[in-house]
């Protein structure tokens, strides 16, 4: 019965962490969230045209900067929506092996 109780546990925090990833999804699907995106995207491209006009030294690091900031948050959002989809996997691996130990 505690192997039972304890993967019951284990698939709520599977579901439990999948709607925080549906969530963040949705967020970055809304409207808020293409303006987010396109800002980051904005960044990034400014940020890499201005390495190659400026001759300052200051002026160069704070682009490089800003252009590791840009793809930094743009790894973050892709590695929360791969989260997603490597939580929906779990879950439906786990349900096709809990329907495989009910029908032995």
């Amino acid at each position: 019965m505690k192997v039972v109780t304890e993967d019951n546990e284990y698939l709520k925090s599977l579901e439990q962490r999948k709607t925080y990833t549906d969530s963040f999804e949705q967020a970055i699907n809304s409207p808020f969230g293409e303006v987010l995106l396109q800002a980051i995207d904005n960044l990034e491209k400014d940020a890499l045209e201005r390495l190659t006009k400026v001759w300052r030294k200051s002026s160069l690091a704070q682009a490089r900067a800003d252009v590791k900031a840009a793809r930094y948050i743009k790894s973050v959002l892709q590695s929360m929506l791969a989260e997603k989809k490597s939580l929906e996997n779990e879950i439906k691996s786990y349900n096709d092996m809990e329907e495989h130990i009910y029908e032995d």
